[in-house]
């Protein structure tokens, strides 16, 4: 199995180390164009897509690999929807008319997908990406001959990993982005550093943050977990591993709302034999062996 990171500016690929049975940085591709300047236009982001593969392919054999693809949020848009306890296809009409207010005329250039979490039964979180993204992704991996098997927001896997009282802390060059999914619904903040009026932004959610330092998103504590893409690979190694249910553009489990259409992925079941009928004729074809047997034995001796 292949992992990818595709980031806006970046497409990096780790590796599993056979011998220590580690994740490894094999190859990292810049773009040619940041994937954000060229999302809306199909034929730009298509060849973008493409030449980064051509060169990793000039490093890395593809063909007949299979593949787990995490995106970067940046990426991705996410809203939050009240559940007010309309049933699943009620629910999902009411997704589909507030994402469609959300991006007025843009709102076909997206595909989105849904989660609600135990800890907020009541807020739906729903990730959007956009349709030309998410399509010239699957294109141009299975023109190398790679088997998609997830799609995955960044900040799925990386809230697996903490708890609602945390914040999962990721970098993206001066910028750090912070995830928390709390019994208040999911949340995302941006911290800037690069300037001297250091900001902190609530992108989305009904959680409160007071100001930070760097010093404390950049290294690892009892409230803020600082992520790596390296990191962010084994957990979802983990994840796959164990069948953790997550968000997946490509392959969704379980009841979600996928583009507006209530899915569930039902397991399948091989068609069972008729253990019954089965055994009634085989009884009835040892009893009729037994007696052709005994009719035989019988002839046999009143001719002698």
């Amino acid at each position: 199995m292949l992992y990818f990171i595709v980031h806006n500016n970046t497409l990096v690929l780790f590796k599993k180390n056979p011998e220590k049975g580690a994740f490894i940085l094999h190859s990292k591709i810049a773009f040619h164009h940041p994937l954000l300047s060229c999302i809306n236009d199909s034929k730009i982001l298509n060849n973008v897509i493409s030449q980064a593969l051509d060169e990793l392919n000039e490093k890395e054999l593809l063909e007949n690999q299979d593949a787990s693809i995490i995106i970067s949020d940046t990426l991705l848009s996410h809203s939050l929807i009240i559940n007010d306890g309309a049933t699943g296809s009620e629910l999902a009409q009411k997704i589909n008319n507030e994402l469609q207010m959300k991006w007025k005329d843009l709102f076909s250039n997206y595909f989105y997908i849904s989660e609600n979490k135990k800890s907020s039964k009541k807020t739906i979180h729903i990730v959007e990406i956009n349709h030309y993204l998410k399509d010239k992704i699957k294109l141009n991996f299975n023109n190398f001959g790679i088997d998609i098997k997830s799609l995955v927001p960044m900040s799925s896997i990386i809230l697996s990993k903490v708890k609602t009282n945390q914040y999962g802390v990721i970098k993206s060059k001066r910028d750090y982005f912070i995830f928390n999914y709390s019994r208040k619904g999911f949340a995302l903040f941006k911290a800037s550093y690069a300037s001297k009026s250091k900001t902190l932004t609530r992108i989305i959610g009904f959680t409160t943050l007071s100001k930070v330092s760097e010093s404390t998103l950049k290294k690892s504590n009892a409230r803020f977990i600082f992520f790596s893409d390296i990191n962010i690979v084994e957990i979802l190694s983990e994840m796959i591993e164990k069948s953790v249910p997550m968000l997946n553009f490509i392959n969704p489990v379980g009841m979600q709302i996928v583009d507006g259409n209530l899915y569930e992925k039902k397991k399948t079941f091989t068609k069972k034999t008729d253990t019954k009928n089965f055994f009634y004729h085989f009884r009835n074809a040892i009893a009729a062996l037994l007696t052709f047997i005994v009719l035989l034995v019988s002839l046999q001796f009143v001719n002698q």
